[in-house]
């Protein structure tokens, strides 16, 4: 049974033109992974989607950041089932 969701990723501060790599987990109430879809939406700070993706659960997912994509701090939202749903803010830098 589904009861949370949760996702690893390797840092939360990123460049344009770099990869943003992280994996989200649909969990049971044990802590072990299940393997169903999520939904995975990268929006910026209007709420603007910059990446929409559907994706197994426990799987390594990568956005390659624009080179043009404007500084600023990001959400990505992970949702599994029909009840759970995770957050994070990642921030983007301005190119150097």
């Amino acid at each position: 049974m589904l009861t949370s969701v949760d996702f690893a990723i390797s840092n939360q501060n990123f460049d344009p033109g770099t990869s943003l790599n992280f994996k989200p987990v649909l969990l049971d109430q044990t802590g072990t992974p299940i393997k169903e879809q999520v939904s995975v939406i990268i929006t910026n700070e209007k709420m603007s989607r910059v990446f929409e993706r559907v994706v197994q659960s426990d799987e390594t997912v990568e956005y390659k950041i624009p080179t043009n994509q404007k500084a600023g701090y990001y959400s990505i939202r992970v949702s599994g089932g029909s009840l759970f749903e995770a957050t994070l803010e990642i921030n983007f830098h301005s190119p150097s």
